[in-house]
């Protein structure tokens, strides 16, 4: 794994520690009745895994002439899980006030909505990526053959 994204990640999980145990001193009794704690626990969970696949499969690719369409869908997935789980774990880095009203199941449950509308949206766009890319890709061959 990058360096760069190894030290986001380490960071991201101690600030993330040193917050629960400001929030919980470590107790797990309120930590297990802390809806919000435990849907941010979830979505860092995610986005660790995330990571790992954006890593290891989708950045190697990135340097590849020409992609299968599966290699498209699952570079354009992990990135609308990434951009979505980021954007939701901002979200309850303010939602302190609904905490109160929202359960566990109703915090996960949006969650997964908009995990699921972001992998909708990029499934919806990833023929036009894919379009662009072969474009992209004949337009550097054509640059490349002007130089020599």
């Amino acid at each position: 794994m990058g360096k760069q994204m190894l030290l986001y990640l380490i960071v991201l999980w101690v600030t993330g520690i040193g917050v629960v145990y400001i929030d919980t001193l470590f107790d797990l009794d309120k930590i297990m009745t802390a809806q919000k704690l435990l849907t941010k626990f979830s979505c860092v969970g995610v986005l660790t895994l995330n990571a790992f696949v954006i890593h290891f499969f989708s950045f190697s690719k990135l340097t590849e002439e020409t992609l299968s369409k599966a290699d498209m869908f699952i570079m354009s997935i992990s990135g609308a899980i990434s951009t979505s789980s980021w954007t939701f774990a901002g979200f309850l880095g303010i939602a302190k006030p609904l905490a109160k009203h929202l359960s566990l199941t109703d915090f996960l449950s949006l969650y997964g909505l908009v995990v699921a509308v972001a992998t909708a949206v990029a499934i919806s766009i990833t023929p036009i990526i894919a379009k662009n890319w072969k474009a992209d890709s004949s337009l550097k061959r054509d640059s490349v053959m002007l130089q020599v």
